[in-house]
């Protein structure tokens, strides 16, 4: 736990490294984006919004913010649910869900490598199994089991994003 005078050096800190950033002509919603994440480390925070800045210019980025926005609109009035796989019913959710499991170590290894760039070519390789979700499963089913267990699949997709930057916060 920080101190009133260590709060204040970091903000102060962190305050000078957006100067910088801005000053080499970083978007600044890459930079709020990235900052919005709580995290102390200035190189880690570097390497972030490095990897969303070469992703920038790409297609593949309005992509990913577009999916990121997408799922937390959906999340954003519902409260944390424990994913259960016994309840996923359709193929495509349950296609989501082992993508999902199947990629998390590596994509635990990314972070811990602060190989940002690789971790949101990661969540781009899902895209396709996003939108095939979106496109064919009713996330509000009647069924409050299913439903609850679709927001809480979304919400575990979603905490990946928010492991790197704050998506809403880019401006596509």
């Amino acid at each position: 736990m920080q101190n009133n005078k260590e709060k204040k050096i970091l903000e102060f800190l962190i305050q000078r490294f957006r100067r910088y950033l801005e000053e080499k002509g970083v978007r600044y919603d890459i930079i709020d984006a990235v900052l919005e994440v709580p995290n102390d480390d200035i190189v880690d925070l570097l390497a972030r919004i490095n990897a969303l800045n070469k992703l920038k210019d790409k297609e593949d980025f309005i992509t990913l913010i577009r999916l990121a926005k997408r799922v937390r609109n959906i999340l954003n009035k519902s409260q944390v649910l424990s994913l259960k796989s016994q309840v996923l019913k359709e193929p495509e959710e349950k296609e989501l869900y082992d993508a999902l499991m199947k990629g998390q170590d590596k994509f635990e290894n990314y972070l811990e490598k602060r190989d940002y760039e690789s971790a949101l070519d990661w969540l781009l390789e899902l895209a396709p199994l996003i939108n095939n979700f979106f496109d064919k499963v009713l996330v509000m089913a009647k069924e409050t089991d299913v439903r609850e267990n679709r927001l809480a699949l979304l919400n575990e997709l979603y905490s990946s994003f928010q492991r790197i930057a704050d998506f809403s916060k880019i401006v596509e």
